[in-house]
């Protein structure tokens, strides 16, 4: 079941090759719709094994009956699979069968004469709105880090003698995706306040510069600027230590030539994202920041990498901004220690196109929380019943706040009793509470995919983070009194939640994995290896983004079709009865001042409605971000943003069941919207800011807010809902896709 959405990627294409989408590292959003009829989010699987169970069975309607039970104890909740048997069919009730042979009741109608069927793994019960989906730590686009321009916001390093370049060559290059220009300076990398240490800024007019002393003197400016809200490469060389001759290449062109004559002797507190001590600081994306000392890497007119830089480069003494934690992926001098202040987050947003499309087994996904009486529980005591063994208990944690002390698994009798609970404490540290409260040395971070483990080996217990071992004691408690219906997310007195996701959470039952100072932190989704006895990597969403960015709850009836399609046989349906999907805002969501383009196929069931088809926005209250909606009343396509303030309002009369291709696409200040490729009204001039300052913090698909009393419920039928940050795809009439988006 794992690879179910590869399976429907791939499906798509079939019989042909698939042409990439050359901006698939813009595109933010991208639901193509397809996969089982009646899919949806809420279905969680155990890929472990220790709960499958294989027998004979018929099924005659929604009534299996089984015959033989070959191994395993049949569960209500889980999956099963076999000739014949319809996908996505799980066991929902007994009937005269308790775990082995007689009658059960099924999810769907069918006829399958009597075949071998296997059950997968233990069942796992969703509760409150617990989703999952795509993003994960092991994204297919790649990664950036943000900054969200606040006077705290920075990454700082130790002092270090690598970045004193003295009279040498140097390169400093990054990627920058700017959303506005401070009006002090955006300090990309700095070294100090002395005169005598180097930085790399953009001037409030957008200019490229090398500076020194934090935004001091100034050494050479860029005569081109770096253009907002597009991914932006800059470098920045000492060619020769005989003649100091130092350049600026912007997107590999040249575009400044000067001297640089200073001895660079000082790197106090070196920062990223801001000047080292406060303010200067950066409002946008940094990806793939490298410096190299000694090295002089463009001496002329280049064509930038289109893929992550390597962490190996000759000369290299800092590598970041590339990866799914706030760490230096350089490998060529040891890599040095950052240090997160204020509220920079990890994004999967960066200049790079993936070279595949997702793939469960490479990318995984992840399950989230919203930290409202959201979690996960499942019946499988025997599965952390492991007594004075071995085991490993990990997964993978990212979440803005540690506030609530968040639980990441309960797996206690009761409350107050043992054998395992595990959480992190308000500053960060992992807590165990076993016969006694273990806590780690080692602290996560902050809005970063954090790598996790607890293991005990021959007696010996100990935490991990990130690669780190944070505790290491000795302790024998004998685990043997599980609850029957542990939990995950949420703690047993319900008090601690998770908001936010959680992937790879696999329990290994007389194993320990990990058992040095340090391990190398996993570069792909766990498997269900020897003495695997639970595995969650959540990926069986039935609605899924391609750009691996989001995940999405699927409300009330949200699901997969087969009765319409644009294409590939299926489509997100929508009964116009609270229906929706729903996810949380990110920044690769809003388009600030930049070129846009947000488009869809859809197919009303009636258009005696107004329906919502996208946004980020709460009509109800008058606050919103954005939002693209049929005005049924009006006969008008809207584009709403910045509280409630239109920008699009063109008449449109559509009809039921017809496939119509929408787009509305921002160019400059010029905005225009189109139905089938051709322009509908006339173009509109806007500037507007699209930010988060009034979103609601949630987007919504098919439905206007989260209010079961709201207005905008959509009814019908919609198919590659694609959003694209930075770029417009449409500036004029055009011809309405012929096939389905490329999901890479």
């Amino acid at each position: 079941m794992a690879g179910n959405l590869t399976a429907m990627i791939a499906s798509i294409f079939s019989g042909s090759a698939v042409t990439p989408d050359p901006y698939f590292k813009n595109t933010t959003l991208l639901l193509p719709g397809n996969g089982t009829n009646g899919a949806t989010n809420n279905l969680f699987l155990d890929s472990g094994s220790a709960g499958d169970a294989v027998f004979t069975a018929s099924i005659s309607g929604t009534t299996m009956t089984v015959s033989a039970v070959t191994s395993g104890t049949i569960y209500v909740g889980c999956l099963i699979t076999g000739s014949g048997v319809l996908a996505n069919t799980t066991i929902t009730a007994l009937g005269t069968g308790t775990g082995g042979t007689g009658t059960y009741t099924v999810s769907q109608s069918q006829t399958v004469s009597s075949t071998t069927i296997t059950s997968d793994g233990f069942p796992i019960t969703r509760n409150g709105n617990t989703t999952q989906g795509t993003f994960s730590p092991f994204s297919q686009t790649g990664w950036g880090n943000r900054f969200d321009g606040a006077a705290s916001t920075r990454l700082t390093l130790a002092s270090s003698s690598d970045f004193a370049f003295g009279t040498s060559a140097y390169t400093m290059e990054v990627w920058v995706y700017l959303t506005a220009y401070s009006s002090q300076g955006n300090a990309i990398f700095d070294c100090g306040t002395d005169f005598n240490s180097i930085g790399l800024t953009v001037t409030p007019t957008g200019q490229a510069q090398i500076n020194k002393g934090g935004v001091g003197a100034v050494v050479i400016t860029a005569a081109s600027a770096v253009p907002l809200n597009a991914w932006t490469h800059i470098a920045a060389t000492r060619v020769s230590t005989s003649t100091n001759e130092t350049r600026i290449f912007i997107n590999g062109s040249l575009s400044q030539t000067g001297t640089d004559n200073n001895n660079w002797t000082v790197t106090t507190t070196p920062a990223i994202g801001g000047y080292n001590v406060a303010d200067y600081t950066l409002n946008g994306f940094i990806s793939n920041l490298s410096v190299l000392k000694g090295t002089a890497k463009y001496t002329s007119a280049f064509t930038p990498t289109t893929t992550p830089l390597p962490t190996n480069t000759a000369n290299q003494v800092l590598l970041t901004c590339q990866a799914n934690r706030f760490i230096d992926s350089n490998t060529a001098t040891t890599p040095k220690t950052i240090t997160v202040n204020g509220s920079p987050s990890v994004q999967a947003f960066s200049p790079f196109n993936p070279t595949a499309s997702w793939s469960a087994a490479t990318n995984g996904g992840s399950g989230y929380f919203d930290g409202n009486n959201d979690y996960l529980t499942y019946n499988a005591s025997t599965s952390v019943n492991v007594g004075t063994g071995d085991f490993t208990i990990e997964g993978w944690f990212y979440t803005s706040s540690f506030s609530a002390a968040p639980c990441l698994a309960d797996f206690r009798a009761a409350a107050t009793n043992s054998p395992i609970l595990i959480e992190v404490n308000t500053s960060g540290f992992l807590n165990v509470l076993t016969g006694s409260t273990r806590t780690s040395t080692v602290a996560m971070v902050l809005n970063q995919w954090n790598h996790w483990a607890v293991c005990r080996t021959s007696g010996t217990f100990e935490l991990y983070v990130n690669g780190q071992r944070g505790l290491s004691v000795t302790d024998t408690f004998n685990f043997t009194s599980p609850n029957t219906t542990s939990k995950l997310g949420q703690n047993l007195s319900n008090t601690s939640n998770i908001n936010g996701y959680v992937s790879g959470f696999r329990i290994i039952k007389g194993t320990a994995l990990y058992n040095a100072a340090t391990y190398t932190i996993p570069t792909a989704p766990p498997t269900a290896i020897t003495n695997t006895s639970l595995l969650l990597n959540f990926t069986n969403a039935g609605i899924y983004d391609a750009t691996s960015k989001n995940d999405l709850e699927t409300v009330g009836n949200a699901q997969i079709s087969t009765a319409q399609s644009k294409w590939g046989g299926s489509s997100m349906y929508f009964d116009g009865n609270e229906d929706g999907l729903i996810f949380k805002t990110t920044e690769t969501l809003l388009f600030n001042t930049g070129d846009f383009t947000i488009e869809c196929w859809v197919n009303f069931s009636s258009v005696g409605q107004s329906q919502l088809i996208v946004g980020d926005t709460d009509f109800l209250t008058g606050n919103g971000t954005w939002g693209l909606l049929f005005n049924s009343p009006l006969s008008k396509l809207r584009l709403v943003a910045v509280n409630a303030v239109l920008i699009i309002d063109a008449s449109w009369s559509p009809s039921t069941s017809t496939w119509y291709h929408i787009a509305v696409a921002r160019n400059g200040s010029s905005v225009r919207a189109f139905i089938n490729g051709t322009q509908l009204g006339s173009t509109v001039t806007s500037s507007a800011n699209i930010d988060n300052t009034y979103g609601s913090g949630r987007t919504y698909v098919g439905r206007q807010s989260n209010d079961a009393t709201a207005f905008g419920w959509m009814y019908g039928y919609l198919q590659d809902l694609r959003i694209t940050k930075g770029y417009a795809r449409y500036t004029a009439n055009f011809t309405a896709p012929t096939a389905a988006f490329p999901t890479l």
